[in-house]
């Protein structure tokens, strides 16, 4: 595990900050976007803010759940396939080598044509 020290935090925190640019999150973006602007402060009073405020973080906090579980779920699926490392590692460039000899057009495979 990498220790945790000033810049391990520096660089994870700009690899989170960059992440918002990322093309996966353009689908989400307008949901966000939208989400908050159904509850955004016609002013600035502290209600409003504090209800705006609240409603982000709900809506962050969310998917944040959503996707620890999720990374949670795949890395234990993961972990039991470890053993079975060697052979999957065979099939997935077997497999590598079949698509690619299908994309030089060399093989056909009539169902993904």
């Amino acid at each position: 595990m990498v220790p945790l020290s000033v810049p391990n935090l520096i660089i994870a925190f700009a690899a989170g900050f960059l992440t918002f640019f990322a093309g996966c999150l353009a689908p989400i973006a307008p949901v966000y976007v939208g989400y908050l602007a159904g509850s955004a402060p016609k002013g600035l009073d502290a209600k409003h803010k504090a209800v705006f405020t609240k409603n982000a973080l709900v809506f962050t906090l969310g998917f944040l759940s959503i996707f620890l579980l999720l990374g949670l779920t795949v890395n234990t699926f993961a972990r039991s396939l470890a053993i079975y490392r060697p052979i999957l590692d065979k099939i997935g460039g077997l497999f590598l080598i079949v698509f690619g000899l299908f994309i030089a057009k060399i093989i056909s495979i009539p169902f993904l044509e």
